[in-house]
């Protein structure tokens, strides 16, 4: 098991250690002079919260991570909060293959088994459906107890009907609510070309 969760977690923590050296954040001023990324190809635009970065560089998901700056902090005082946002490409269970229901809980529940394999009890926050840009979307949250520990995974698919579809996904530990509140605007500002 131990084996296992080490295994899991090598990617988790290149991913992260990648995003934390990367600079400051990329993208073009939006509405109200925040800061916003472009993300050609997924042909959309996220905002970039002041304090957090965007990182493109070898993601095993998605096109672009977003996340607390955490250059200056020391390893165990940084909180673990990550969006990562891009297309279905073959990694997910797409919009295709059944409901945006079905394709938003498999997919919040495969990311969270993923950065946090230990096993826990999932309970469902949101389940709703949404309309971005005019199109059918989906979002998802689980809140997962694992011992003392809580973490919390949320997926939002976008069917872009024409085009590919949408995924943005937040996770995070216990962390302060400003950031919760930052992480869940990354993906509340989908949108797209």
């Amino acid at each position: 098991m131990i084996q296992r969760c080490t295994q899991s977690l090598i990617p988790v923590v290149a991913l992260l250690a990648l995003a934390a050296c990367a600079g400051g954040p990329g993208g073009e001023p939006g509405a109200d002079d925040e800061e916003r990324h472009h993300i050609p190809e997924a042909g959309t635009h996220v905002v970039v919260p002041d304090g957090w970065v965007a990182d493109t560089e070898d993601l095993l998901f998605g096109e672009v991570s977003v996340q607390p700056d955490v250059s200056a902090m020391e390893a165990d005082e940084a909180p673990m909060a990550i969006v990562l946002v891009g297309r279905f490409d073959g990694l997910f269970v797409g919009p295709e293959s059944g409901s945006l229901q079905d394709v938003a809980t498999s997919n919040a529940a495969s990311f969270a088994e993923f950065l946090f394999p230990e096993p826990g009890e999932r309970t469902t926050l949101v389940d709703e459906e949404r309309e971005i840009d005019g199109n059918p979307a989906r979002v998802v949250e689980f809140e997962i107890t694992q011992g003392e520990t809580l973490t919390y995974s949320r997926f939002l698919v976008v069917d872009r009907q024409n085009d590919d579809p949408v995924f943005a996904y937040f996770a995070h530990t216990e962390t302060p609510d400003d950031l919760v509140e930052e992480g869940n605007h990354v993906l509340d500002s989908l949108s797209f070309d």
